[in-house]
Order: structure tokens, then C-alpha cells, then sequence
């Protein structure tokens, strides 16, 4: 595969294939880039060493951002089921989970357009104008002789 050849060239110094793969699935699980890259990270690879990559290989950050999108699915998922589950009595609780509720919402609502109420909207439009003009001369009226000439009207004093 196209993608895999050129990551495979362009990390060989950096991470492996296998790497970017459990990377990836990390995401997709809900973890964040600051919990997959923290100092015990097995990579050996630093956060900003790793956004450095996304910026030179165009092709993992498509594919790192999916990745992301999955994982903020996830994150819907499992706070779905917490609510369906869970009875929650205690009211610091209710407040914390509603405000990590809202950060997932409104993080999802930027990540990806499926919980995002500005949807992208494809409207075909066509760009051409036509100027047609018809011969219809039996059809105006000719007022070339009714035209007289009218003086101003003089000022109210």
C-alpha cells in the first residue's frame, strides 16, 4: 500500500510501522497524544518530536486524525454508558461528570463534523449565466412620437 511505503521511508528513523499502528489504536481508545507520548512512552519519541513528523509526512496526520475522531466516538460511547448504568447520587460527581460531558462535547464538536451542528453542506451550484434575446418586434409598442418635453417646477416660496 501507497501509505504504508511512504511512512515506512519517511519514519524509518523515527518510528515503525508497528508503532504508528499501536499509536493509532491508542487514539482510537481514547487516549490522548500527551497520554501516548508522556516520559514513559515506549517510543522513545517526544510529543513535539512526534507533531514535527505529522508536519513532514502529510499522510500519517490524515491518518492520526481519524484516528482522533474515533477516539472522541469513544469517549461519547463510553460517557453514554456511564449515564445509562450508573446511578450517580453524589453531587460533586454530578457537576464533574456534566462538566467533562460538556468539554467532550464541545471538543467532539470540533474534531469531527458528526456531532458538530455547522455541518459541511454540499449545495450543487451552477456558475453559468445565459443571456438569450428574443426577435420580438411586433410585440413593443413604439413611443418615439409621444414624447413631449416638461418644465421644472418652480420653488414654493
Amino acid at each position: 500500500m501507497i501509505l504504508k511505503n511512504t511512512i515506512k521511508k519517511k519514519l524509518s528513523q523515527d518510528l515503525t510501522i508497528e508503532q504508528v499502528n499501536t499509536i493509532e489504536g491508542e487514539l482510537i481508545s481514547g487516549k490522548t497524544l500527551t497520554e501516548i507520548f508522556s516520559e514513559k512512552n515506549p517510543y522513545q519519541v517526544s510529543l513535539q518530536k512526534f507533531y514535527a513528523m505529522l508536519k513532514r509526512n502529510k499522510e500519517l496526520e490524515i491518518k492520526i486524525i481519524e484516528a482522533r475522531k474515533m477516539g472522541m466516538q469513544t469517549l461519547i460511547d463510553k460517557i453514554m454508558t456511564l449515564l445509562q448504568t450508573e446511578e450517580i447520587t453524589d453531587p460533586n460527581l454530578i457537576l464533574w461528570l456534566r462538566e467533562r460531558i460538556n468539554f467532550v462535547k464541545w471538543t467532539a464538536s470540533k474534531i469531527t463534523d458528526l456531532y458538530s451542528d455547522n455541518k459541511p453542506q454540499k449545495v450543487n451550484t451552477d456558475q453559468k449565466i445565459s443571456i438569450a434575446f428574443e426577435d420580438n418586434l411586433g410585440d413593443m409598442i413604439d413611443v418615439s412620437g409621444e414624447i413631449e418635453e416638461v418644465s421644472p417646477t418652480p420653488p414654493k416660496n
